[in-house]
């Protein structure tokens, strides 16, 4: 059976949706590149033990409280060695957190080198 190109792009498309989906349903609660609560304090091997248990979780619910131990585990860590860490996760790391701007903000609106507003009032090159 051949497929046409535009049945394709569309089961692409349905691919490409549904692939987040998949991976929720599938145990993917925790990602290999989401950051980890208080890894500057941990080992690669406590880091990966980490990863493993809340992949194996069965329930959110179970994630949540993997999530609180790890928290509270670390908080006391941080305390031992005199570091001090944000008090929720996933704030204070490098910025604004996971649900902020990032490193910067970009160009802005007029910071490019276009012909903008000097085409509009006639100063610039036509």
């Amino acid at each position: 059976m051949r497929l046409s190109p535009l049945r394709i792009v569309l089961l692409a498309g349905v691919l490409i949706t549904s692939a987040p989906v998949l991976a929720q349903q599938t145990g993917g609660g925790m990602s290999d590149d989401r950051p980890i609560y208080g890894r500057q304090l941990m080992t690669q091997q406590e880091m990966e033990h980490y990863r493993e248990r809340m992949r194996s979780a069965e329930s959110e619910e179970e994630r949540r409280r993997i999530r609180a131990e790890h928290h509270a585990e670390m908080q006391g860590r941080a305390r031992e060695r005199g570091v001090q860490l944000p008090e929720k996760p996933g704030y204070g790391m490098g910025g604004k957190g996971m649900h902020g701007q990032g490193m910067g903000q970009g160009m802005g609106s007029g910071g490019g080198s276009g012909m903008g507003d000097e085409r509009r009032k006639g100063g610039g090159r036509q």
